[in-house]
Parts: C-alpha cells; sequence; structure tokens
C-alpha cells in the first residue's frame, strides 16, 4: 500500500472487525520500502530475529518489536518491560519454553535452504530503499563484511543463539 490515507483506513477497518468480534485489536502503520534489519531471506532473518530476541541485532528491527510488543501488553492489561526483557535475554528464554511445551515438536531453528546460485554485488554497501512491487528486484538490505552481525552478537558466523559452540 503506498497511500498513508489508504494505509489509516484499512487500519481503522481492520481494527473495527476484531473489536466487533470481542478482539481488543491495535493497528501500527509501518513504513515498507525500507529495509528493517539486515537479512535477507527466511533463515538468515529468522537467525536475526532470535538475536533480537536474546538482547542483541539491529536496532530498527528491536525498537519495533519494541512497540508491538508494549501495545499488546496495553491491550493485554499485562504490566512489563520489552525492552529490560530482550536486553535480559529473557525473550529468548520464553520463545524457547513456548518451543519446548508439552505437545510440540521442536524444529531446527534456522532450516537452510537448497541454495540457487551467488549473486555478487556491483560494489559494497547496502540497500536503503525500494519500490513496493516492483517483481524481481532484491527485497533486502546486505551488510558489507557478511558476517558483522554474527560477530557483533558475540558469536561465530552460523552459530545460532542458544546454540553450543
Amino acid at each position: 500500500m503506498t497511500d498513508l490515507g489508504q494505509a489509516r483506513q484499512f487500519a481503522q477497518t481492520m481494527t473495527r472487525l476484531g473489536e466487533a468480534h470481542g478482539v481488543r485489536t491495535a493497528a501500527m502503520i509501518t513504513a515498507m520500502d525500507t529495509p528493517l534489519g539486515r537479512a535477507v531471506g527466511n533463515a538468515v532473518e529468522v537467525r536475526e530475529a532470535l538475536d533480537v530476541l536474546g538482547g542483541c541485532g539491529p536496532g530498527d528491527v528491536r525498537d519495533l518489536v519494541i512497540a508491538r510488543a508494549e501495545a499488546m501488553l496495553r491491550l493485554a492489561g499485562i504490566g512489563g518491560d520489552p525492552a529490560e526483557a530482550l536486553a535480559g535475554g529473557r525473550a529468548l528464554d520464553k520463545f524457547r519454553d513456548m518451543i519446548r511445551a508439552p505437545g510440540r515438536r521442536p524444529q531446527p531453528a534456522a532450516a537452510r535452504g537448497r541454495a540457487l546460485g551467488t549473486v555478487a554485488a556491483w560494489r559494497d554497501g547496502w540497500s536503503a530503499a525500494w519500490t513496493p512491487g516492483r517483481p524481481g528486484w532484491p527485497h533486502g538490505a546486505w551488510e558489507p563484511g557478511g558476517h558483522a552481525l554474527a560477530e557483533r552478537c558475540g558469536r561465530p558466523p552460523g552459530h545460532l543463539p542458544g546454540q553450543a559452540r
């Protein structure tokens, strides 16, 4: 959606629908034309999400997670500090508890898909923005240095949060 007025109307409609069905509902309008985080692809995006839950990861993802968690806590009438839960690693611990709950079958945290090939960038850097809806264009951002995020989070490349070294 590229029009802010349409986005507001859509958010209001969705909120009214939820409320009409007895569900306390809130909507957030966020930009979808700039990258969020630094990862591109399912497995590495999952890894980046786990980094955020573990108190690390990109600030823009962390900020959005905190804003959404604060809204959910308000709707539920529950107190708590999402920023503290992330920083202290409690969010990742809770996620692990949910995965290990009775009746659940844990799956690998970041399954790897079959590589189809390599796309070489013509220069170092990252994507700052793109035009939504252009098929065939990359949807994400690349970080020079490859494994800098893993290194900033204090783990070797390919290592998942909570995984034995």
